[in-house]
């Protein structure tokens, strides 16, 4: 469990590299685009005036390919949650996955951890992407959204997979199907989730639906 929190921790960290990355990236495009703006719009007034069409659609199409293409996701005021789930939604994305998410995770989350919350949204949305790449057929989509209501913070995430799954003993208890399928154990992801959940006096809980499971996770931002 140690190895697996350090291993997720620096994932995290790498996560967030990334987006701050994309972002400076980003930023000094723009700000190139922005500095040259009158010179543009010069350009393209005399294209206009003279009447050369085919010169300014040429200019225009030249103008749009260097503003960039990817638009960083903002999907919460979290910067941390934020580049974990834009993470593995890109990439969920990449692979025809239709995504969904509405999150409100505030920076200051009171005594809850960022990385104690990366540590919940990554494993829910890690195991949401695995669960789409084994579906053989039907339509794969993700949905992610969290509220804060008094003093707790709630994290819902709702994937398709092919419904297969095994449940081990009267608890709720999901196994693995990671690694080695001859041994059934509970994935060490949903662990690191219930000891968050139940370090702020929350809990985490999943529910399955024919085709679609529901991964729920509650936590108190505010001393109990």
């Amino acid at each position: 469990m140690l190895k697996y929190n350090a291993r997720a921790a620096e994932n995290h960290i790498a996560m967030q590299h990334e987006q701050y990355a994309r972002f400076m990236q980003n930023s000094e495009t723009i700000k190139s685009i922005r500095h040259d703006f009158r010179h543009h719009i010069a350009v393209i007034k005399g294209y206009n005036n003279s009447g050369e069409g085919e010169k300014l659609g040429a200019y225009i199409d030249e103008l749009a390919s260097a503003v960039p293409a990817h638009d960083e996701k903002i999907l919460c005021e979290n910067f941390a949650v934020n580049a974990v789930a834009a993470h593995y939604l890109g990439i969920a994305e990449s692979e025809g996955v239709s995504v969904e998410a509405r999150l409100d995770i505030p920076e200051d989350t009171g005594p809850v951890s960022a990385m104690d919350l990366c540590v919940v949204m990554g494993n829910f949305l890690e195991n949401a992407v695995e669960a789409c790449r084994r579906m053989e057929r039907g339509d794969k989509f993700i949905r992610v959204s969290s509220r804060i209501e008094g003093d707790t913070l709630s994290i819902v995430v709702t994937n398709s997979f092919d419904g297969l799954w095994q449940e081990c003993g009267k608890d709720g208890v999901y196994l693995s199907r990671k690694g080695n399928v001859e041994i059934a154990r509970e994935g060490v992801g949903l662990l690191s989730v219930k000891s968050v959940c139940e370090r702020y006096e929350g809990f985490a809980e999943y529910e399955i639906a024919g085709s679609v499971w529901k991964s729920s996770a509650l936590v108190h931002i505010e001393p109990a």
